[in-house]
This record gives structure tokens, sequence and C-alpha cells, in this order.
């Protein structure tokens, strides 16, 4: 099966525009819970990301097959490299 680089560059792009969005909510719902936040609002945002991440890599893993998938999981250490830089000395 042969995929097209569109789909491949979609698979990388999903994963690091996820990576973003996972990561800066990490940061979001820690910052949250250390500052007295609602447990429940913790662990909702918690379950949430972990099931829209875990529909996209699996959608591309069903789409595209493993090269697809890698590159999405490759995205998503790129989108989490790039909140960590962003980050630094935020805490």
């Amino acid at each position: 099966m042969t995929l097209s680089p569109l789909i491949l560059a979609l698979a990388f792009l999903a994963g690091v525009l996820a990576g973003v969005a996972y990561f800066y909510n990490v940061w979001w719902t820690t910052r949250r819970f250390a500052g007295g936040g609602k447990a429940g609002l913790v662990v909702l945002s918690i379950l949430l990301r972990l099931a829209v991440l875990a529909a996209l890599e699996a959608g591309f893993a069903v789409a595209g097959g493993a090269t697809a998938l890698i590159l999405c999981a490759l995205g998503v250490m790129v989108g989490r490299a790039w909140v960590m830089r962003r980050l630094k000395g935020a805490a």
C-alpha cells in the first residue's frame, strides 16, 4: 500500500498540533491543580486529552498504517519539544 505524501504530511502536522495542544493542556492542568483547582476538572481534562490523542493516533493507524502512525507519533514528540522550549522558566 502506497500512501501519498500529502497523507503522510497531514499525519505529521496533525501530530505536531495534537502534541502542542496536549502538552499545553498538561501544563495548564498542573498549574490549575497546584493552585487549588477542582480535582474533578483535572481528572476530566486528563481523560479528555488522552481520548483525543488516542483517537487521533488510532485513526492514522487505521487509515494510513504504520508509516502514518509513526509520523503522527513523531509529530507529537516535536510538538512536545516545542512546548517545553516555549514554557521553559514559565513555572
